[in-house]
């Protein structure tokens, strides 16, 4: 119920707190007992540096399942700034070159400012995050939601006739918490280069033990257990087909990876089908594969919904 209570009270037609200072006492307590339910643990699941992120987890109003995050170089240089959820600083794909780079040469750690934070919340603090480090003189490498030299001036100038400067200061004074997290960052990776410290190669990000990975579908192949995507990219098939195979078509994941397509290369599953029967294919006939049930999924994974 919490979760998709969450993800939905925005949409709803009239607002929500005007609907929360009515509800009953007993109405209450049973959201937020549910609430608690869809809270993100702060250890292993980020399985990375916590201690300046700020939790949001006793935040009704802006709880969520996202994280804040920066990554900070082997130097101690603060390098990019994103947002997802806990499975993401643990991730090269959709970086920029340099990020990617680095990754795999093991040069980055990622550092959390805040985490358990509703989406739409959490893509402003990293808004206003990468402004931070833009009037610190942190050389990131983000593409988008940068400032112009102009702004950035504006904003070390304190110059209040700038629309950069007031949306600045709006965002400051609305997450102060998180510009406090950001400065203790900022000066912790000072102190770091003053000293010339660096962290150790085995510390830089890998994905931790206890992490987790959340995907929509589980297949089980010849006694391996895999995401569907993962089984798909190894066939070289497209996913959404192969999805809509098993599922509209009655194939196993074995079939539906095996199978062939449309002679005329068709997308058509009516058409599919009648191909098949032409051909003397037919589903369901394989026993060596299928949809793994949640309840023998691995560890590492959680269901989409």
């Amino acid at each position: 119920m919490a979760k998709n209570f969450i993800l939905s009270y925005a949409d709803m037609k009239y607002p929500f707190e005007r609907w929360w200072r009515h509800a009953s006492q007993s109405v209450r307590e049973e959201i937020i007992a549910d609430l608690q339910k869809v809270r993100l643990p702060e250890g292993d699941i980020y399985g990375t540096n916590c201690k300046f992120a700020v939790n949001y987890s006793d935040r009704i109003w802006e709880l969520g399942e996202a994280c804040v995050y920066a990554l900070v170089s082997k130097d101690y240089d603060i390098l990019y700034i994103g947002c997802g959820d806990a499975y993401r600083p643990h991730t090269i794909m959709g970086r920029n070159r340099e990020i990617e780079v680095r990754y795999k040469s093991g040069g980055i750690e990622p550092y959390i400012i805040c985490l358990n934070v509703d989406k739409e919340v959490a893509l402003k603090i990293e808004t206003f995050c990468i402004w931070k480090a833009q009037f610190y003189g942190w050389k990131i490498t983000n593409k988008a939601k940068l400032l112009s030299e102009k702004d950035i001036i504006s904003l070390r100038c304190c110059c209040d006739s700038s629309e950069a400067f007031r949306k600045y200061l709006k965002m400051a004074e609305e997450h102060a918490d998180v510009a406090k997290a950001f400065d203790d960052l900022s000066y912790y990776c000072l102190q770091k280069q003053k000293c010339g410290e660096k962290f150790d190669d085995e510390r830089t990000i890998k994905k931790p033990m206890g992490s987790v990975r959340r995907i929509k579908h589980m297949w089980t192949i010849d006694g391996e257990i895999k995401p569907a995507i993962d089984w798909c990219r190894m066939y070289e098939k497209n996913y959404g087909e192969m999805i809509e195979r098993v599922a509209n078509l009655g194939c196993t994941p074995k079939e539906a990876l095996t199978f062939p397509s449309n002679a005329d290369g068709s997308k058509n599953l009516k058409k599919l089908k009648e191909f098949w029967c032409e051909q003397g294919i037919v589903p369901s006939v394989d026993t060596t594969s299928w949809v793994t049930p949640h309840a023998d999924w691995p560890d590492c994974y959680v269901a989409i919904n």
